[in-house]
């Protein structure tokens, strides 16, 4: 299930950066660029970026998962309980 999401995003991601960059020729072709757009191939973009930025969200979000599969799942109920009132305790504190 997770190698057909990866190959999914992969897919749209690779669609988008096409996209993108046929209007970009595009719009270069016509002559409604700026020199600095013409010039911008070196600089981060904002699809750049956004690549990063969900990629950093989906490793958190394993490292979540992991978290609750291997650390909170093999706890006990009175642990589970103990770790929830202390986690009550501290936000109450602050």
């Amino acid at each position: 299930m997770l190698r057909l999401f990866l190959l999914l995003l992969s897919y749209c991601y690779k669609r988008v950066t096409t996209s993108l960059a046929s209007m970009r020729d595009q719009r270069i072709d016509n002559g409604y660029s700026t020199f600095d757009e013409a010039e911008e191939g070196g600089r981060w973009s904002w699809l750049t970026l956004l690549t990063i930025a969900v990629l950093s969200f989906y490793i958190l979000g394993s490292l979540g998962f992991y978290a609750k599969v291997h650390i909170w799942d093999t706890l006990s109920e009175d642990q589970k309980s103990m770790v929830i009132e202390s986690m009550a305790a501290n936000q109450q504190m602050l």
